[in-house]
């Protein structure tokens, strides 16, 4: 009965190693992609046509 509840708490202890692990590696792969998509967002958009009105080189709108 020992060895039973000692291999048990062995499997439970491995898998919550396992898991902050595996929560590490996630959150690390998250926090790349969200600096990746913040310095997209800061990039400089001149070569965009405008939304003014007034503007030529705007696109028209379809809806």
């Amino acid at each position: 009965m020992t060895a039973a509840v000692a291999l048990i708490g062995a499997f439970a202890l491995g898998f919550v190693i396992g898991d902050r692990r595996g929560v590490k590696q996630a959150n690390a792969i998250l926090d790349a992609n969200n600096r990746a998509l913040l310095e997209a967002m800061r990039e400089d958009r001149s070569g965009f046509p405008s939304d003014d009105p007034g503007d030529e080189t705007a696109r028209p709108t379809r809806h």
